[in-house]
């Protein structure tokens, strides 16, 4: 009943995943203060009429359009990208313009995502500079395990470790020249 009737204050309906964290929520308070005694209402069978209503409810609400991630952000235009390198916020010039170089690249070319968590994460070695048959400089990015890849499916893998090459038209938005 209650994942069929809640709204927010205003009276609106709640985005599909919103009711799944209301879950996760109700499970880990009921955890805290110690109510569930090994009980989850995530997993055990006794809950099963409850998320089937909860997974119902989320179908209806995403066939009104909610959960679309109206809100996510925006790519960066490549006039935007250029004004960041022309205001000296990317590029090599500066200590922090080559750290956000560095950033900006690794989201660009790794994958990895823009939060500190998985950057925090890269050692000295994840990263490697090599030479391709022709010549040309590039940098690889070894992946370790992610939010998406966490290591429980070997088949969650890349199909090839992703690869940023010299930029040789442009050598002040290179990132092997940021890199080295």
């Amino acid at each position: 009943r209650f994942f069929i009737a809640v709204r927010t204050k205003s009276g609106k309906e709640y985005e599909p995943s919103s009711l799944r964290d209301m879950l996760s929520s109700i499970q880990r308070h009921m955890n805290r203060i110690g109510y569930c005694d090994g009980i989850s209402l995530i997993t055990d069978a006794s809950f099963g009429r409850m998320r089937e209503v909860l997974k119902s409810k989320q179908k209806e609400l995403k066939g009104q359009g909610k959960g679309n991630k109206a809100h996510r952000a925006q790519a960066l235009t490549a006039a935007e990208v250029d004004k960041l390198y022309e205001c000296g916020q990317l590029g090599l010039g500066s200590p922090g313009s080559l750290l956000n170089s560095l950033w900006f690249y690794n989201c660009t070319y790794f994958g990895i995502r823009g939060g500190k968590e998985e950057h925090r994460k890269i050692m000295w070695g994840d990263v490697t500079l090599h030479t391709d048959s022709n010549g040309l400089e590039y940098i690889e990015y070894q992946e370790r395990q992610t939010k998406t890849r966490t290591g429980a499916d070997i088949r969650n893998a890349r199909d090839g470790l992703p690869r940023a090459y010299t930029n040789v038209e442009n050598p002040a938005k290179c990132p092997v020249a940021a890199y080295k």
